[in-house]
């Protein structure tokens, strides 16, 4: 496996992959839906309220690393952790786990579907499943979030360079 240059590569091409699934009606950045949820209850719902035309939307954003010890050469093999966040409202304004996982559960198999064994690009290995944060209701919303593990290899400077 060659060594990844760019660490957040694989982020534009998960969401490449995401776009043309059917029933979804965008896919964006994660922080896109951080900015919905930041501030305060009122900001937030002033900002979800732009986030309805959009649902269900998936945004996919960079979460974590877990380094795995360097090599000799210095090179050094890290897993990435990436997340696919569902966001979906019920066509009343949901007020229930019940509706929005209605929404939810058609679209969930799909989008794992898609990712689980993927490879986002020659230079990293294929998405993985992982531990996800738990679903929310926030707002007649739901998020359910998908986490994926990927390896990447990142290349390290020689010993013999120091």
């Amino acid at each position: 496996m060659p060594a990844l240059t760019d660490y957040f590569a694989p982020g534009p091409a998960i969401m490449a992959r995401l776009k043309p699934l059917s029933g979804l009606m965008a896919v964006e950045e994660l922080g896109v839906l951080a900015d919905c949820l930041a501030g305060s209850p009122e900001e937030a719902a002033r900002r979800l309220a732009t986030l309805a035309p959009r649902c269900p939307a998936v945004f996919v954003g960079f979460d974590r690393e877990l380094p795995a010890p360097a090599y000799e050469s210095g090179d050094q093999v890290v897993q990435q952790r990436w997340l696919v966040v569902l966001a979906v409202r019920h066509a009343g304004g949901a007020t229930t786990g019940r509706e929005v996982q209605t929404a939810a559960g058609p679209i969930l198999p799909r989008l794992i579907k898609s990712l689980s064994g993927w490879r986002p690009l020659p230079e990293v290995g294929p998405l993985f499943r992982i531990a996800a944060p738990a679903p929310a209701i926030v707002g007649g919303f739901g998020f359910f979030a998908l986490a994926f593990s990927l390896t990447a290899l990142f290349e390290g400077a020689d010993f013999e360079e120091y």
